[in-house]
């Protein structure tokens, strides 16, 4: 079972793999569609069990992502599901996100003082066990300093 759903653009596989790669170091066990769908695998069912069985969505919002009807689905279910949502903003503004997240704290994952309130908005909203928050934790530092490094 994923504990973390990342929902992104196909577009933007390499800023998903290196989230992905980094949250799977911190033990976090995340779904990426592109690594964890098997050939032959129907993937509309198995994305939408991922997303039913993960406790957090993460949406890599990009402008390639923000238009996408694809990830418009992903996100919308994991609304209806009530999961816990953050969107980690990549070379968009607030202003760009869809009005499906407009009202939930985005983070810009290029701007250092935005990843340490992402990590203080981890620790104060997710309710879960210590142990899963502080694995969540450490893999967001550990691509925010990706990030950064890509600036």
């Amino acid at each position: 079972m994923p504990k973390v759903f990342i929902s992104y653009s196909s577009k933007d596989g390499d800023v998903a793999r290196q989230l992905y790669s980094f949250l799977q170091m911190a033990g976090a066990e995340p779904f990426l569609a592109e690594i964890d769908l098997a050939p032959g695998a129907k993937w509309k069912d198995e994305i939408l069990d991922a997303l039913r069985s993960s406790l957090w969505v993460f949406f890599l919002a990009t402008p390639n992502s923000c238009p996408s009807q694809a990830v418009a689905h992903e996100i919308g279910a994991s609304l209806v599901l009530k999961k816990k949502l953050i969107p980690l903003m990549w070379k968009v503004t607030p202003k760009q996100l869809p009005p499906w997240v407009d009202d939930t704290q985005a983070v810009d994952l290029r701007d250092s003082s935005k990843v340490v309130q992402l990590i203080k908005q981890i620790g104060e909203t997710i309710q879960s066990d210590k142990f899963w928050t502080g694995v969540i934790v450490a893999g967001i530092i550990a691509f925010g300093f990706w990030v950064l490094a890509k600036k």
